[in-house]
C-alpha cells in the first residue's frame, strides 16, 4: 500500500510539496497516522487534519479537515504528540495525558474500551515499587 500526502486540493501527491498552512505555525513536531496528521507548535499548541471519522482530530466530530484546525478544549501546552492508526496522544508541559479518537482496543487508556471526539483526560497512576 502506498501512502501519499492529500493536499487542500484533495489530489494524491506523490513527491514532495509545501504545505502553505503549515508555513505560518512555527512547527517544532509532526506525526502521522493512518490518514490523518498532527502538528505541535513552539508555543505548545496543537493542530490536526485529515480524517476524522474517528475522532482522531479531536475536534469533538467526526468530519474531515483538509487543513490545520487547532484542537482545543487541553489545560495548559502541550510538549508532545504521538499519532496511532486512528487515535491521538498528547501530553501536556505539566504532565497531563490527553487521548481521543478510536479507543475500541483500549489504546486510549482511559479504561473503557470505545472511542473519544475530544481531548479526554487519561489518568497516569504511578507504579507501586516491590522489593
Amino acid at each position: 500500500m502506498r501512502k501519499v500526502l492529500r493536499h487542500s486540493n484533495s489530489l494524491c501527491r506523490f513527491n514532495i510539496c509545501s504545505v502553505p498552512a503549515l508555513r505560518v505555525l512555527g512547527v517544532s513536531f509532526i506525526s502521522c497516522g493512518e490518514a490523518h496528521s498532527v502538528v505541535l507548535t513552539k508555543g505548545g499548541q496543537v493542530f490536526t487534519f485529515g480524517e476524522g471519522s474517528r475522532g482522531q482530530l479531536g475536534h469533538n466530530a467526526s468530519a474531515n479537515e483538509l487543513l490545520p484546525k487547532l484542537v482545543e478544549g487541553m489545560d495548559g501546552l502541550a510538549s508532545q504528540i504521538a499519532c496511532g492508526s486512528h487515535h491521538t496522544l498528547v501530553l501536556g508541559s505539566s504532565g497531563q495525558l490527553w487521548a481521543f479518537g478510536s479507543g475500541v482496543k483500549g489504546q486510549l487508556g482511559t479504561g473503557i474500551m470505545e472511542g473519544r471526539l475530544r481531548p479526554t483526560s487519561v489518568l497516569l497512576k504511578r507504579a507501586s515499587a516491590t522489593y
